[in-house]
């Protein structure tokens, strides 16, 4: 019971930094401010968000959780979504590694409606934050856009990315287009075997065929 209260706090708190964070860019900041915890530990919005969406659950499938992990994601998308400041702080902590842990991690189990939008946004998120990275001007800061780019073609999402096509697990049609828009800004930067062109072609072809019948 205390629990399921905990969990919807966390829920609505996720929501509304990831509201004020989307809807007013003088929020940025506000990720990386440090606030200070029970037991005197400083942590900040992000770090806490990757925390509670990376965190093991006894019981993923509840209601709860379920809801927790769609608002922290959302959170953590509005947070790095056009953030340097944000995605510099967490490639240089291990965000990015964690993210991508969870994201292999939520390809590999079965597939909810649940877990398929979880796919759907970590997708679409390493997706616009490669591209970011990959536009930016050059500057002082283009060995760290380097590394925010490596991090996300890491063997992690690579393999969750390319690999979730392969294993032919059924995904909606929505979540299906944007995994393939991934695939095609994130594949050729990837060492992943899942991602030759000939594998994803042969996963496209599987796709058309099961969309005719």
């Amino acid at each position: 019971s205390i629990e399921t209260k905990i969990r919807t706090v966390q829920s609505h708190a996720a929501w509304t930094i990831g509201t004020a964070v989307k809807n007013t860019e003088e929020f940025f900041p506000y990720a990386l401010e440090e606030v200070i915890l029970k037991k005197g530990n400083a942590a900040t919005a992000i770090q806490l968000l990757i925390d509670i969406f990376c965190e093991n659950y006894n019981d993923p499938n509840s209601w709860e959780v379920r809801i927790l992990l769609s608002k922290s994601i959302y959170a953590i998308g509005a947070v790095l979504r056009g953030n340097h400041l944000a995605q510099t702080h967490v490639v240089s902590t291990g965000g990015f590694d964690r993210i991508g842990k969870r994201y292999r991690e939520l390809s590999q189990e079965r597939i909810n409606s649940a877990s398929a939008k979880l796919i759907q946004r970590l997708a679409a998120l390493s997706m616009d934050i490669f591209e970011e990275s990959s536009t930016q001007n050059k500057s002082s800061n283009e060995k760290m856009d380097i590394a925010i780019m490596k991090s996300l073609t890491s063997s992690d999402f690579c393999v969750a990315t390319c690999g979730i096509l392969s294993s032919k697990k059924f995904l909606p049609t929505t979540v299906q287009e944007t995994v393939l828009m991934a695939i095609s800004v994130l594949g050729p930067h990837c060492e992943d075997s899942s991602c030759a062109v000939k594998d994803v072609r042969s996963n496209i072809e599987w796709i058309q065929i099961g969309r005719a019948h």
